[in-house]
């Protein structure tokens, strides 16, 4: 008897230049790099979307087109920068309106930019307090900083 493996599908949406693809150049990823294996479990990358940056975090008028596609996948990972204001972030979250039970996890790239006001884990309990306790990860994809930690909240979402 042969196992299967379990292939969940994945779409990483986020604001232009906020590292996306520096993101999956971080997995062990297929020959095509349409999907990637963290710890024996397979995701699917379904699409990479790209968000302008607006204020308040509005999107533009072709945000239903991104709600479509990002519907169909099991887990979102929407990616923002550390630069940008923790309550943009949450509403642009929430924005996204993803379906009910579908999974998601909010990543803040480029730690290494981060002032000395506040710690990683303050701003992560900021967003994920303002998105409904979604699992929220600050890291760096530029100076590798907290990337074995993407990849545990990636696992302990589909768990």
């Amino acid at each position: 008897m042969v196992n299967a493996i379990k292939s969940y599908t994945l779409s990483i949406v986020g604001p232009e230049n906020v590292g996306k693809k520096s993101l999956i150049s971080k997995f062990d990823t297929s020959k095509d790099g349409h999907s990637l294996t963290i710890e024996g479990k397979e995701f699917r990358i379904e699409s990479i979307l790209s968000l302008p940056r607006e204020e308040g975090g509005k999107y533009s008028e072709n945000v239903s087109k991104v709600i479509n596609q990002v519907r169909k996948s099991d887990i979102v990972i929407m990616m923002a920068e550390i630069t940008e204001d923790y309550k943009i972030i949450a509403e642009r979250f929430h924005n996204l309106m993803l379906a009910p039970r579908q999974k998601a996890i909010i990543l803040i790239n480029k730690l290494d930019l981060m002032d000395n006001t506040c710690s990683a884990y303050d701003i992560e309990e900021a967003v994920s307090t303002l998105t409904g306790r979604t699992p929220t990860v600050v890291f760096s994809t530029e100076k590798d900083l907290m990337v074995n930690k993407v990849k545990e909240a990636l696992i302990k979402t589909i768990e």
